[in-house]
């Protein structure tokens, strides 16, 4: 999952895998905006077939790339 979950990420942001860190915080590197994060939703909720609600979009559940993929996870589980 964390794999398709940067692939994801880099196709929104055109950023490099190198430059993506499971830890790193998203919004802070200026990586996504919130334009691009809606566009990240998108795809997440196409490649996992499930359903983001907007309470769902906080910082705690898309903050990271690995608090992304702790979110998805939970999500398909």
């Amino acid at each position: 999952m964390e794999k398709k979950i940067i692939e994801l990420v880099k196709e929104v942001t055109h950023i490099s895998e190198s430059e993506l860190d499971r830890n790193v915080n998203i919004f802070n590197s200026d990586i996504v905006s919130s334009l691009s994060l809606l566009e990240l939703v998108s795809k997440i909720e196409k490649a996992y077939n499930i359903v983001i609600l907007p309470e769902e979009l906080i910082p705690n559940n898309f903050e990271t790339i690995g608090s992304i993929i702790d979110f998805v996870q939970k999500k398909v589980a």
